[in-house]
């Protein structure tokens, strides 16, 4: 493990260190980190995100929780194993709670803007005649801005819930406390991690729809390096970390 994702002298699970949060780093060190279970990290990202695509919010946060284990394990030199992807659903409650908080705080930007926009048409509609195409096209615009931020906003609020949870065993609201306080303090490195890895992933849908699920590995390991920066790991180095400058041992991986 590089010394800088370990701080022994931190033993305050809600205390957090005010670091720069760099996309092409935190990417550029997620190849390193997946790259000895590559196929095995990207089996476990495609059957995460179908179940979240089927169990929506109700398992969205146990899914992630055990996702962001599997990559935290990495980290620290540890094998990973298929069922680490499912740790999650042993403390399922906070799980629940972080993602419908998540959710839930997204959804009144989205029925604000869509308010907005069906107000706007309401006159035109009523009247039996079409509107502007001018104002149209701004009001759509704003709709989508609106619709768009307000969630963008949340997620970098929330991004350090989840692994907080399953890292550092803090309870749904305590999570959701110092995620906000940590986002805060590192907004613009997290905002700019989270707009790399949309686009990284739309350069994966562009391939057949799949490649999307071999970018997602890179992408979600680059969240925990992030939050690994700012939240060090409180344990001792179980084994060293897979640097790219140096062969990984076969017995770690």
């Amino acid at each position: 493990m590089h010394a800088e994702f370990a701080d022994a002298s931190l033993t305050d699970p809600t205390a957090f260190r005010k670091v720069a949060i760099g996309p092409i780093d935190c990417l550029a060190r997620s190849g390193d980190i997946v790259a000895p279970q590559y196929w095995l990290l990207t089996g476990i990202c495609a059957v995460a995100t179908i179940l979240i695509g089927y169990g929506s919010v109700f398992i969205m946060g146990p899914m992630y929780f055990g996702m962001y284990l599997c990559f935290l394990n990495r980290m620290r030199g540890e094998r990973v194993k298929f069922d680490t992807a499912f740790e999650g659903l042993k403390i399922y409650l906070p799980g629940l709670l972080i993602g419908l908080a998540h959710v839930g705080l997204m959804l009144p930007t989205v029925f604000l803007a869509m308010g907005g926009f069906f107000i706007f048409l309401l006159p035109h509609v009523s009247a039996g005649g079409e509107p502007p195409v001018g104002p149209l096209i701004a009001a759509i615009a704003v709709a989508s801005f609106i619709a768009t931020i307000g969630p963008f906003i949340v997620s970098v609020l929330f991004f350090f819930a989840y692994p907080l949870a399953i890292d550092r065993g803090l309870r749904a609201g305590e999570a959701i406390a110092v995620s906000v306080r940590a986002g805060m303090a590192h907004f613009g490195g997290v905002a700019a991690l989270i707009i790399f890895g949309v686009l990284l992933q739309g350069v994966g849908l562009l391939f057949c729809l799949i490649g999307y699920y071999f970018i997602l590995p890179i992408t979600f390991c680059s969240r925990a390096v992030a939050y690994r920066k700012v939240f060090p790991d409180l344990r001792a180095p179980a084994a060293p970390f897979p640097d790219s400058s140096a062969p990984a041992d076969p017995a770690t991986i």
